[in-house]
């Protein structure tokens, strides 16, 4: 008889899970930058460890902060609207130093009325209050990460239980040049982990304990 066809998975850099194809030592992030004229946020999922984080800056746009936040968490696929394409520093940054993959969304990919329902389904969530969240452009850059999750995977995931939610004002900040000069991750020359601040401290047993260490970091 006749066999129905679907696709039933579309596999990207930002949504891989399977170990064999991973570094178990990093997060594979997908990360979603969301810009408006006066402030931005950027979110990030790993889909292979259900980590979630989310940073809103509400007070500028700054494009160094956008490259400052991309470069913490050096995604390998980055999702953005518009607005974002037409931060020139940034869109180089993305192009010549993280190589990763990118995608415009377009605004409804960010709209909360309608991707709401796709973000608390896959926290099983009842409300964005469950989630620490208000409609905000946190909110939005979470809804275009999710609702991208959602038509690629084509399913809820079943890891995301909690957002790590950090905002511009949270932290002392270290921008990406003195995280370079501290070869906190990685040396400065050759751009290995041998040499780092993160070599000498890491004497974790496991791929989740040395992911934990690197974050701290």
């Amino acid at each position: 008889g006749i066999v129905i066809r679907d696709v039933i998975k579309i596999v990207t850099p930002g949504t891989l899970t399977d170990g064999n194809m991973l570094n178990d030592e990093v997060n594979n992030y997908l990360g979603a930058i969301y810009c408006k004229e006066n402030g931005f946020a950027i979110s990030f999922a790993d889909i292979s460890t259900g980590e979630v984080r989310l940073f809103v800056d509400e007070s500028e746009l700054s494009e160094t902060s956008v490259i400052d936040e991309l470069s913490r968490f050096s995604p390998k696929e980055i999702l953005y609207n518009e607005k974002t394409r037409t931060l020139k520093s940034v869109m180089e940054f993305i192009r010549e130093k993280l190589r990763c993959s990118e995608k415009i969304l377009s605004e409804k990919d960010f709209d909360i009325t309608l991707n709401k329902d796709v973000l608390l389904g896959q926290f099983n969530a009842s409300s964005l209050e469950d989630l620490g969240l208000t409609q905000d452009i946190g909110t939005s850059s979470l809804c275009g990460l999710f609702s991208y999750i959602s038509d690629t995977q084509k399913a809820v995931i079943g890891r995301f239980t909690k957002i790590d939610i950090r905002s511009d004002n949270a932290f002392m900040g270290l921008d990406l040049t003195a995280r370079r000069n501290l070869e906190l991750i990685e040396t400065m020359r050759n751009k290995e982990k041998r040499g780092s601040l993160l070599w000498v401290l890491d004497h974790t047993k496991t791929s989740m304990g040395k992911r934990l260490l690197r974050s701290y970091i």
